[in-house]
């Protein structure tokens, strides 16, 4: 049996004990970890009625959310969403951008406060600079939609709704040609 590892915001939860892994809503099983990601999981489901988690597949990140009752070892699952990056085909990476891991988007949820394009919205990060703290994001149910930001891993609101700095592009080819490759040009010539 293949072990599913999943996530909330960023950190591991636990593995599915069910093969194949969940895809639709229902009820499963998982073993927990310790440490906080179940127990932020947890404390999520009861107080905000719901814990938006995701686990990587071979087509792309599978988001899902957890509902209440959370007991020992049980998981109720519905809202099923698969997030795939590779519709928009590959990409050559220039430096300084590479690929994102997941983390990013903890940060994003504490920084973008009211007001904020991005308040309340769930990012999944792509690509980061590795010499400057920009990190660009996918839109989740706007998949041509993509943002870079500018975190400062702070961990509160900025001071004004358009902090951390954020810039919209309406696809990744559209990043690349006009971020990315002006992005690696500077880089070379530092």
């Amino acid at each position: 049996m293949r072990e599913i590892e999943f996530h909330y915001r960023g950190m591991p939860v636990g593995q599915f004990k069910d093969d194949p892994a969940p895809i639709a809503k229902g009820i499963y099983g998982y073993k927990a970890y310790r440490g906080p990601g179940d127990a932020d999981m947890r404390q999520a489901v009861e107080t905000e009625g719901k814990a938006r988690c995701y686990y990587d597949t071979g087509e792309g990140r599978l988001f899902f959310s957890v509902r209440p009752p959370v007991e020992a070892g049980i998981l109720n699952l519905d809202d099923f969403e698969i997030v795939r990056l590779a519709d928009k085909g590959p990409i050559d990476w220039l430096e300084p951008w590479v690929p994102a891991v997941a983390g990013a988007e903890r940060e994003l949820k504490k920084e973008a406060g009211t007001g904020h394009v991005l308040y309340q919205v769930e990012c999944v990060p792509v690509a980061r600079r590795i010499d400057s703290d920009d990190v660009l994001f996918r839109i989740p149910g706007r998949p041509d939609r993509f943002a870079l930001v500018r975190l400062t891993w702070s961990g509160k609101p900025g001071s004004d709704a358009t902090l951390p700095a954020t810039e919209l592009f309406d696809s990744l080819e559209e990043w690349a040609e006009r971020r990315m490759a002006k992005d690696h040009e500077a880089f070379l010539e530092s």
